[in-house]
């Protein structure tokens, strides 16, 4: 982490300073990967230039490097140069008007959330690229009283259990306006406790909080903050473990591009295959946050089911959530276990 000020108590920036000879740069390597096909560009350029042309073929390729750099630059913190241009790209060729009901999968509004089905068995979100994404919800420690060193020995903490992960996750902050029937609940149990029916004064103070509470904390405008950590693991990924250091290679850009092409990807494993060791993957990554979380200081982590991922979908596209009426026989409000139409034994429905 670099370039904090303990003051804020606001975390900006995780991931150890990168050095190139010796001098210590605010860019990662993964950040100037985009220089590499630029390099591969000038050269070209150079190469192809005549000899009567070289100052301008030399100026070109410099002016390539500028706007490389210029790029890498103004691209957001929290992106990537080749991922920002890829989502520009992304973004260029796809539909821009999109309806409820259309001619094409590409134009209807459904294709925004990218998700193929809920497993409810599994706690897991299939998206229709073929990734699976699982989700932890944190409880984070309770800081409101601690000093500037203690915020500080919990940051570090924090980056140090990021940085050690070898692989993606997203973090994702929710607040919610705080429900009533969640504020006085509580205390409708409360009131049929016989202290309580013994003590008309306890009683009293207690039905003050019912009534009073809502409405004070919706005029204040109080809210619930949420913390969750999306876990994605993509078919790719499955297809590219055995690979080693070519792997890597595909990360790069353009480059990857090209090794993908040319087979780094292709694979005999079935698609029940490629399931369950994206599953056990899952599963492996799910224990590293797990554990990495429970190590930090008043704070835990707990997996969320298929039914709550569902719900947090719901609210980031709409800003709202719906709630269900029960089911009968089903535990689940949102995502069934269960067909709709079953049959008995003698195959009747």
């Amino acid at each position: 982490m670099s370039h904090r000020d303990p003051s804020r108590r606001i975390l900006d920036e995780f991931g150890a300073s990168d050095e190139i000879f010796g001098i210590e740069i605010d860019y990662s390597l993964n950040d100037l990967k985009l220089f590499i096909p630029a390099g591969v560009v000038c050269m070209f350029i150079l190469l192809a230039t005549p000899q009567w042309l070289n100052i301008g073929g030399i100026l070109l390729a410099i002016g390539v490097l500028l706007l490389t750099g210029a790029f890498v630059f103004v691209t957001p913190s929290h992106k990537s140069p080749q991922q920002w241009l890829a989502d520009m790209i992304m973004f260029s060729r796809a539909e821009h008007t999109k309806t409820a009901v259309a001619e094409t999968p590409a134009k209807q509004t459904d294709s925004l959330t990218q998700v193929e089905r809920f497993l409810p068995i599994s706690g897991l979100v299939e998206r229709t690229d073929g990734d699976l994404v699982a989700a932890l919800r944190v409880s984070p420690a309770n800081l409101s009283l601690a000093t500037d060193e203690e915020w500080e020995a919990i940051a570090d903490s924090f980056g140090s259990v990021l940085n050690a992960l070898d692989f993606d996750i997203q973090i994702h902050s929710t607040a919610r306006p705080v429900e009533p029937e969640r504020i006085t609940s509580g205390y409708r149990e409360r009131l049929e406790d016989p202290d309580v029916v013994e003590n008309p004064a306890l009683g009293d103070i207690i039905r003050v909080y019912q009534e009073k509470f809502p409405a004070e904390f919706e005029s204040r405008g109080i809210c619930v903050r949420e913390y969750h950590i999306l876990i994605p693991v993509s078919i790719r990924e499955v297809q590219l473990a055995d690979r080693g250091a070519l792997a890597k290679l595909c990360d790069l850009p353009m480059i990857g591009g090209c090794i993908r092409v040319l087979g780094a990807e292709s694979t005999q494993l079935t698609y029940e295959e490629i399931r369950e060791r994206q599953k056990e993957e899952l599963e492996r990554r799910l224990r590293a946050v797990e554990s990495g979380i429970r190590d930090l200081e008043g704070c835990d982590a707990e997996r969320v089911s298929a039914d709550e991922l569902s719900a947090l979908l719901e609210e980031y596209w709409s800003g709202e959530r719906t709630h269900y009426g029960p089911s009968a026989g089903q535990r689940n409000e949102r995502v069934r276990s269960v067909p709709v139409v079953t049959g008995d034994d003698s195959g009747r429905y």
